[in-house]
């Protein structure tokens, strides 16, 4: 009888979903552990303007998650194929919402530690300051101007 290491990794992935699908959370982890490094290549490929890598691999990491959770059982032998779409269709979608009208408001807000451009405020101010003035009474006003 030939010695076998291990299984092919489209029997063990079809092994791994059935179980999963039976709720075992062990044969979940084992899955998304497995196939952790398709996540980490597919996020090193992509930048975040307004976030960092982190946050890739955890969008990757939660697609990687519902792959195993949606995929269908008759795409079990081809789990390897299904993962990798529904990685990296995640990812280009956080990257087309980021582009999006959606985040515009995001990409447009201001920092109250940025020196102020309203009117009422002297332009050395932070805005936070300035709007803490605005909101403060007519002692507190009189304070801040000394």
């Amino acid at each position: 009888m030939p010695h076998v290491d291990s299984p092919d990794p489209s029997s063990r992935d079809q092994n791994l979903l059935t179980r999963a699908r039976a709720g075992d959370n062990a044969a979940v982890e084992a899955l998304l552990e497995a196939y952790k490094p398709l996540v980490l290549s597919r996020a090193s490929l992509y930048f975040l303007a307004h976030g960092d890598r982190d946050d890739l691999i955890q969008e990757g990491m939660i697609a990687l998650f519902q792959a195993v959770a949606a995929c269908p059982p008759e795409r079990f032998a081809e789990f390897s194929s299904y993962a990798f779409h529904a990685v990296n269709n995640r990812l280009v979608d956080l990257l087309r919402q980021e582009q999006s009208q959606k985040m515009q408001a995001m990409l447009e807000a201001l920092s109250l530690d940025a020196p102020s451009q309203v009117p009422s405020g002297s332009p050395d101010q932070p805005l936070g300051v300035t709007i803490k003035q605005d909101q403060a009474g007519p002692e507190d006003q009189l304070l801040y101007k000394e």
